[in-house]
């Protein structure tokens, strides 16, 4: 039988990767409850769902930035960061669908 070995590690999880993860989670449960609730009303938006649309951009586009810049950083894990960006990217790319869309 082969015994497994423990590889410890110094590494650590990132506050920024988490906080990507965070915002990309986020803005898109909002883009996701506000295309709800203006599918539920016959798509009659009011101005809320708009900044819910502007605020999800926003929270994305930083998310994004934080998701880069803790992915830099070779002492961190890299699976919150990555999973941040491609949330982020994701809700990014809805947002300029429902955009190119409404154009």
């Amino acid at each position: 039988m082969a015994r497994r070995k423990l590889i410890y590690t110094g590494k650590k999880i990132s506050k920024r990767g988490r906080m990507s993860a965070f915002l990309g989670v986020l803005s898109l449960a909002g883009l996701a409850v506000s295309i709800y609730a203006a599918y539920k009303k016959d798509g009659e938006i009011s101005m809320k769902y708009g900044v819910t649309g502007f605020l999800a951009m926003i929270f994305s586009l930083s998310g994004l930035i934080l998701g880069t810049c803790s992915l830099r950083d070779d002492e961190n894990f890299r699976f919150l960061p990555v999973l941040g960006i491609v949330l982020n990217s994701l809700s990014l790319i809805c947002v300029g669908i429902i955009l190119y869309i409404a154009i």
